[in-house]
C-alpha cells in the first residue's frame, strides 16, 4: 500500500494492532476511502455489532489478499458498502507483492478467482514435470517477471530448490481458466490427502464461509492411522450464535463430497489466531481439533450418523476405495521442500484422472487400482475396513 499512496500522493492511516472495532471509528474519523488487508479484516469489519453505529459513507474501495477469500465476500462487501468496488489479489514476498489482481466487474463475475497476470508478469501452471497443464486443470503455479527476486539471501539450496530457468516456484496449487483467471485451490503442504483423496481445505473453508452464523474458518488435516489424514475445521461465529457442530457439519454435507465433510468442527467466539501479516496460524491449530477425532475415536465414528443422501458415498475406510494409490501418503507428502510439492501435484493430477506415480499394491485384499485407473464403485453405504499396504510397506 506505502508505494501506491506515495504515487497518488494519499494519506496512509495505520494501527499498530488491528481490532475491528477500532477500525470502524477511525474509518468515521479520518474519512478513510481505502482499506484492505487479508479477507479476514473485511469481514470482522462488516460483522462488527456495531458496525451500523458508524458513519463508512467515504469507503470507495476494499481490497485484500495474502489469503484465499470465500465466494460470499464480494456480496457481503457490496451489501455492506454500496458505494465501493471490491477486489483482491494474489502475491508473495518473493514476487514484491501482487502478481495479480481482480476486481470491479470481472470480481463479481468469478468471486474466487484472484485475477489475471499483472502486465509485468508471466504464469505457469505446470505439473510436476514442469509441464504446463491444460487450462482448468490443477497444477503448481510458476511466476516470472522483473518483480520476483532472483533467489534467497545466502541459502543456495533453497534457491535452487524455487527457482528454475528464471521461473519462481510458488509452492501454490491453482487453476487457470482460458482467459487466464486464476483459481487459489490450496497450499500444497496444506492439502488434506484422505485415503488418496485430495481434499482442498480452501474449498471447504468456503462451504463453511457461507452458513449465515460463521465468520471465519480453518480447515485443517487429522491424523488417522488408516487414512493418513481426516478433515478437521475450526470456525468463529457470530456472537450470540448457537450453531452447532452437527449443523455445520450437514450443512457441508449438502454442499460436498461425503469425505469433504469435516469429522471435527471445533466452535470458537474469539478470532483465530494469525500472524503479523493476519494469515492464519493453521499449525496452532491442527493439535487443537486432532485429539477428538484421532484414529477411530468417537468424533470419526459420527461419520456413520448420516445416511443418502446427505452422504452419497460415505465413509470409506479403504484409501483403493475411496479413488487413488497410497504413493501419496501424508507422511510422504509432510516431508517437505520440493518432494513434498511435487507429490501433492501428483496427487492432485491423480484426483484430476491422470496417471500420477502412486498406486496400489497389487495383492490389496479389495481389488481395487490407484493411480487415476477405473476401479468397481462400492455400492452405497458399503465400507471396506480391510488393512493396507503403503509403498514404505506399512500397514
Amino acid at each position: 500500500m506505502l508505494i501506491p499512496a506515495l504515487a497518488a500522493g494519499t494519506k496512509i492511516v495505520m494501527m499498530r494492532r488491528w481490532d475491528a472495532g477500532e477500525g470502524l471509528r477511525l474509518i468515521e474519523a479520518e474519512k478513510i476511502n481505502s482499506f484492505g488487508g487479508v479477507p479476514a479484516i473485511a469481514w470482522q469489519v462488516i460483522e462488527h455489532p456495531d458496525f451500523a453505529k458508524y458513519d463508512t459513507s467515504s469507503v470507495d474501495m476494499v481490497s485484500y489478499g495474502g489469503a484465499p477469500s470465500s465466494s460470499e465476500l464480494v456480496a457481503a462487501v457490496v451489501r455492506a458498502f454500496p458505494n465501493v468496488t471490491p477486489g483482491q489479489g494474489y502475491g508473495l514476498t518473493e514476487t514484491a507483492a501482487a502478481v495479480t489482481s481482480n476486481g470491479g466487474e470481472d470480481y463479481k463475475l468469478r468471486p474466487t478467482s484472484c485475477g489475471p497476470a499483472a502486465p509485468v508478469n508471466e504464469l505457469r501452471v505446470v505439473d510436476p514435470d514442469g509441464k504446463d497443464v491444460p487450462a482448468g486443470e490443477v497444477g503448481e503455479l510458476w511466476i516470472k517477471g522483473p518483480n520476483t527476486v532472483v533467489g534467497y539471501w545466502n541459502k543456495p539450496e533453497a534457491t535452487e530448490a524455487a527457482f528454475e530457468n528464471g521461473w519462481f516456484k510458488s509452492g501454490d496449487l491453482v487453476r487457470m481458466d482460458e482467459e487466464g483467471f486464476v483459481f487459489i485451490v490450496d497450499r500444497a503442504k496444506d492439502m488434506i490427502i484422505r485415503g488418496g483423496e485430495n481434499v482442498y481445505c480452501v474449498e471447504v473453508e468456503d462451504a463453511l464461509y457461507q452458513h449465515d452464523a460463521v465468520t471465519d474458518a480453518a480447515v485443517v488435516g487429522i491424523p488417522h492411522k488408516v487414512l493418513g489424514e481426516e478433515v478437521g475445521a475450526i470456525v468463529t461465529v457470530k456472537p450470540g450464535s448457537d450453531v452447532s457442530e452437527e449443523e455445520l457439519r450437514r450443512w457441508v454435507a449438502a454442499r460436498l463430497a461425503g469425505f469433504k465433510v469435516p469429522v471435527r468442527i471445533q466452535i470458537r467466539s474469539e478470532p483465530l489466531p494469525r500472524n503479523a501479516n493476519g494469515k492464519i496460524l493453521k499449525r496452532d491449530l491442527r493439535e487443537a481439533v486432532a485429539p477428538a477425532a484421532r484414529g477411530f475415536g468417537p468424533a470419526a465414528s459420527r461419520r456413520g450418523d448420516f445416511t443418502e443422501p446427505s452422504f452419497p458415498w460415505p465413509s470409506l475406510e479403504c484409501g483403493g476405495c475411496s479413488g487413488g494409490g497410497h504413493g501419496d501418503s501424508s507422511t510422504n507428502r509432510r516431508l517437505g521442500g520440493r518432494r513434498g510439492v511435487d507429490r501433492a501435484v501428483r496427487a492432485a493430477a491423480r484426483h484430476a484422472g491422470r496417471r500420477g506415480d502412486g498406486g496400489l499394491w497389487p495383492d490389496h485384499p479389495c481389488g481395487g487400482a490407484g493411480g487415476g485407473r477405473p476401479r468397481p464403485r462400492p455400492a452405497a453405504g458399503e465400507r471396506c475396513d480391510r488393512p493396507f499396504r503403503t509403498q514404505s510397506g506399512q500397514r
